[in-house]
């Protein structure tokens, strides 16, 4: 529970979030892709999920626009980790999920990393 968050510091915040099923490492040492299914319809459970988050303070502002890029597993963390260990550049999550994200912002550029500009601190269901 970040993004609302973000809401209260940013004027503008886009969030792109989905699934992702990435390589796990065999017992042989090989990396293979695999993903669980449920249901009668066989469903596929991705492995992790990613989200980018592009903030903006407000439209006449002269900052940069913050941008941040996380993966997590699809499984149960506790809040004893904070958001930051799931950081990745924007530039590998666009490799792992074969997309693009806001192809018309100069990400090199016009952009500093949110968790630099921002807390990225995870908030609890008691403090949300």
């Amino acid at each position: 529970m970040y993004c609302r968050e973000l809401t209260k510091r940013f004027q503008d915040v886009w969030v792109v979030s989905g699934p992702l099923v990435l390589p796990q490492m065999g017992e042989d040492g090989k990396r293979r892709v695999t993903y669980q299914v449920i249901g009668k319809h066989d469903v596929a459970v991705p492995s992790h999920l990613y989200k980018v988050i592009l903030a903006r303070r407000n439209k006449t502002s002269t900052e940069p626009l913050a941008i941040g890029a996380f993966v997590v597993p699809n499984s149960p963390i506790n809040f004893s980790h904070q958001l930051p260990e799931f950081q990745v550049s924007i530039e590998d999550l666009e490799k792992m999920s074969g997309l693009v994200f806001f192809p018309h912002v100069n990400k090199a550029k016009n952009c500093k990393n949110i968790c630099e500009v921002d807390t990225c601190k995870l908030i609890g269901h008691k403090e949300f």
